[in-house]
């Protein structure tokens, strides 16, 4: 109740306010860089085995999930482990904490890979390892066979932006004139009371 008190008691500070709001958000809209991959410093690194010939359950069952589990007992700072297994194929990506050194997991990622390998299927080689950015690591191509509704309003993100801005301030100043209205109510309400 006191916010409402002070907007009464100075509603050009909350104008001001608002303005202000208004100002430096599209100021940020056109001063914050834009990129379609941005830089983002996750720590990825992929190892993928290649066993030509070999069925995705038996790459599963014979190469990735030995290479998880001595994964998640020798490398330092795994937060978690996805894996994928296809004909021929075995892709094991490991997220690691933000404070990793990326260099140091991938040296741990490689000694450990090439040491599993003896208890591997025999003709199993070395794995590819390899640092993945988070770029890299979270798009992948999606087709979605259909027709897409087309959308009532086409309007672009900084569109967008504007017309929520433009509505922010409206509702503000409706709500500071209602209140400054209902003050006067009260006033006029009680001088009528005062003068009776």
């Amino acid at each position: 109740m006191w916010i409402v008190k002070l907007a009464l008691n100075r509603p050009y500070t909350f104008v001001v306010m608002a303005m202000l709001i208004v100002i430096l958000g599209i100021l940020s809209i056109f001063t914050m860089p834009t990129d379609i991959f941005p830089e983002i410093d996750l720590p990825v690194a992929s190892v993928i085995w290649n066993y030509a010939g070999m069925s995705p359950e038996d790459i599963d069952k014979r190469i990735v999930t030995s290479t998880e589990r001595a994964i998640t007992t020798t490398v330092n700072d795994v937060e978690h482990i996805e894996s994928q297994s296809m004909p021929g194929y075995g892709v094991i990506r490991v997220y690691f904490h933000p404070t990793v050194k990326i260099d140091m997991a991938i040296a741990q990622l490689t000694a450990i890979s090439s040491t599993i390998t003896r208890v591997l299927p025999p003709g199993c080689t070395n794995p590819y390892s390899a640092s993945q950015g988070c770029p890299r690591a979270a798009t992948a191509p999606i087709a979605v066979p259909g027709s897409a509704p087309t959308p009532l309003l086409p309007l672009s993100p900084l569109h967008l932006t504007y017309l929520m801005l433009f509505w922010m301030v409206m509702f503000t100043g409706f709500y500071l004139v209602f209140l400054a209205s209902k003050r006067l109510l009260i006033r006029q309400k009680q001088n009528i009371f005062l003068q009776n």
